[in-house]
């Protein structure tokens, strides 16, 4: 019997370049584990999910046109490597946690992912990024399966 509501296993900014970019050093890390995860995706074992702000310019690449980003938001395209991963929607309360917590010293894209990740419920990350290695994450490892824990 599959769960209703899955643990998110959040793909962050630096492993979704990785994913669209076979030139990328860690391409090849990065597609091992994502393989595991897609498969744990078609087996309802996790959710993939994104900050919307680092999933949309992937998606539209270049510089889209105004309605393009609107229709994205009311329909994001389910094609290629990134389909089955859902936006995780930015909101202005979320920004404004994030620009408090860069004036921490956390630089504002990891404190956008942070933030995140704590308003969503968001434990496990795949990432290339070891800025977030000193935080409360779990980081899915690029050497050993991404299966969770049983």
């Amino acid at each position: 019997m599959s769960r209703l509501d899955p643990p998110k296993v959040l793909v962050d900014a630096s492993a979704l370049r990785a994913l669209v970019d076979p030139d990328h050093p860690g391409y090849d890390d990065i597609v091992a584990v994502y393989r595991d995860l897609v498969e744990q995706y078609r087996r309802e074992q996790v959710l993939l999910v994104a900050v919307d702000d680092h999933l949309k310019p992937l998606d539209l690449g270049g510089s889209p046109a105004d309605w393009q980003w609107l229709r994205w938001w009311l329909v994001r395209p389910r094609a290629g490597v990134l389909a089955p991963i859902d936006p995780l929607r930015v909101g202005f309360q979320h920004r404004r946690a994030a620009e408090r917590l860069s004036g921490a010293g956390v630089p504002l894209d990891v404190a956008l992912t942070l933030v995140m990740c704590r308003r969503e419920h968001v434990a496990r990350v795949l990432t290339l990024d070891d800025r977030l290695d000193g935080y409360d994450l779990d980081l899915v490892p690029l050497t050993a399966p991404a299966t969770p824990a049983e």
